[in-house]
Order: structure tokens, then sequence, then C-alpha cells
């Protein structure tokens, strides 16, 4: 019957929805792109104005930073060298391909964060990582630690391993 038809067409459309929802979403994005046995570390969350949010999602692995950068370019991760007065760390998009084109040799003034890779109204559909050596003496001070404007002058409690690599996986939601 058509009552029936119609039904069946809500269902199907409703989990095509879903999926879509689920499939493009920033964590499950960040599970697709997970490194093997990183261990999570913390969850820092920052309003960045209106009703968006940046979270940070800090991971640590005992693997140097060399062995980690080597397993994101292997599965297509373009990763941007970036640093301030506290220290040095890579950055990249995960699954895009950089479709914004950051151009690095063109920005050679500030250092690349979140913000700098993912344009304003991709917010949202964006998800960077970004990988620290945690031997770095004030390694926790560096832009890309916070969500937000605001360094940390003490290390966190939550960032007490040592040596390794720290992996900060960032997005912007609404849901905070």
């Amino acid at each position: 019957s058509r009552k029936q038809i119609t039904l069946i067409l809500i269902i199907l459309l409703s989990v095509a929805i879903g999926f879509w929802l689920y499939v493009t979403s920033p964590t499950h994005i960040i599970n697709l792109f997970m490194y093997p046995n990183s261990q999570l570390l913390s969850k820092y969350t920052a309003g960045q104005g209106g009703n968006t949010a940046q979270s940070n999602l800090i991971y640590w692995i005992s693997d140097d930073t060399d062995t980690v950068r080597q397993y994101f370019e292997d599965i297509s991760v373009n990763l941007y060298s970036s640093n301030d007065d506290y220290g040095d760390w890579l950055i990249g998009q995960l699954g895009n391909n950089d479709t914004n084109s950051y151009n690095s040799a063109a920005d050679t003034d500030s250092y690349i964060i979140h913000s700098v890779l993912c344009e304003e109204s991709e917010a949202t559909k964006c998800v960077t990582v970004a990988l620290l050596d945690a031997n770095q003496p004030q390694f926790w001070q560096t832009a890309i630690i916070s969500p937000s404007s605001f360094r940390y002058i003490e290390k966190p409690v939550e960032l007490l391993p040592s040596g390794g690599t720290l992996i900060i996986y960032s997005y912007r939601h609404t849901d905070f």
C-alpha cells in the first residue's frame, strides 16, 4: 500500500541521513586516522565565540615524533612544520587532502594552528592532527596544546608523560 511505501522511504531516508552524519562527524574521522596504541590523556574544550567551541583531544605514545610523522604521511596526511617560542610541531588536516590549499611558503609570520588550516565556513567539518615532541622543555606552553588563546603556565597534571609524542586532534563543534 501507499502508506507502507511512504513509511519505508521515510525510514530509509532517516537511516541514510544518520549514516551520513556518522561518517562525516569529527569523532568518526579521528577514529579512522587514530594512531595505533596511543593513549588518551585529556580533552580540552574552549568556546570560540557564538555557539561554537573547539575541542582538542590529546593522545600520547612512547614512539618518537619521526615514527608518528611517517605513519600519518603514509596515510596521505600532509604535515606542515610550525613553532612558537615554546616548541615545534607538525600539523595537517585529516581526510581532506588539503582542499583549503594552505600555502606554508606564503605564511612565515605566524604559527600554524587548527584555525589556520580550517576555513570558518568549513570549521565543523574540518579535523586537524598535530604532532608535538614531548621531549621539548616547555611543550605544554605551545599554542597547539590549548584550544583557546590562553596558554598553560604550569604543566597540567594530565600531560605528565615525558618523552614520546603528543598527538593532538582538533575540531570545532556546536554541541557543547
